[in-house]
């Protein structure tokens, strides 16, 4: 998903079949609210939001706390968190958020500055869907926001490649013994970031029939027969890291 992803999301036949996805999924369109304190980026937000057909803006908060006292009122379908907010961090409001068994089904996006892999990892931890830099352009920042509302991971490519390398790193264990090879080791890493085997396939420059051959191997090592049931063991080995 890093950079051929990120390339092939701003052609306009992508971008379109994204649209016309999200119009199949909910043809009256998906509600968004943002949390965010900065006035002149929240401006161009609304702005930008108005012009988009497929998602309607509900409601802006300019601070976790004042999100979490009102969202359970009118819950979004996507929710936009900063993270510099005032009082709360952002990363806490994700935190306490995806606690509530309300927001279940509220994909919830970070929209920052930052590029701190521990907080992005963090973030991702505690249950956000995506997370983007302020500095995306516009017209890719609703193509990566139409694909977490339709259950994909929006990332930007910068933060997609702090993560995957931050997910390869060996573990510090001198009697863990990975059954995976380095390859299958990086599928399963790419998988577990939510991204679909075209775009595993994309990323790691190989063809869709390879990634399955790869897909199958990991199943077969594993002792596994599902995606679900292969990351829970890579979590419990040790070849994907668990979730905070």
């Amino acid at each position: 998903m890093i950079h051929a992803i990120e390339q092939n999301r701003l052609d306009e036949s992508v971008i379109e079949e994204l649209k016309v996805s999200l119009r199949n999924a909910n043809p009256e369109g998906y509600t968004i609210s943002l949390i965010e304190d900065n006035p002149d980026f929240t401006v161009r937000l609304k702005s930008l939001f108005k012009r988009a057909a497929d998602f309607i803006l509900l409601d802006h908060y300019a601070s976790a706390e004042d999100a979490l006292r009102n969202l359970p009122r009118r819950p979004p379908n996507l929710l936009l968190v900063d993270m510099d907010l005032p009082g709360m961090h952002g990363s806490e409001c994700v935190r306490l958020l995806r606690t509530e068994s309300k927001f279940d089904s509220m994909r919830i996006v970070a929209l920052t500055i930052f590029e701190n892999e521990e907080l992005i990892l963090r973030c991702l931890g505690y249950g956000a869907n995506g997370y983007l830099l302020k500095d995306i352009s516009p017209d890719l920042l609703l193509a990566e926001l139409r694909v977490a509302a339709l259950g994909g991971a929006a990332m930007t490519q910068s933060i997609a490649a702090r993560i995957l390398n931050a997910r390869l790193k060996p573990e510090p264990s001198t009697a863990f013994q990975n059954p995976l090879t380095e390859r299958e080791t990086q599928v399963i890493n790419l998988i577990s970031l939510g991204i679909t085997y075209a775009e595993v396939a994309q990323e790691l420059k190989l063809s869709l029939h390879t990634i399955r051959s790869h897909i199958e191997n990991i199943y077969a090592k594993l002792k596994v027969t599902s995606k679900s049931a292969a990351l829970k063991r890579g979590r419990e080995l040790g070849v994907v890291p668990s979730q905070n």
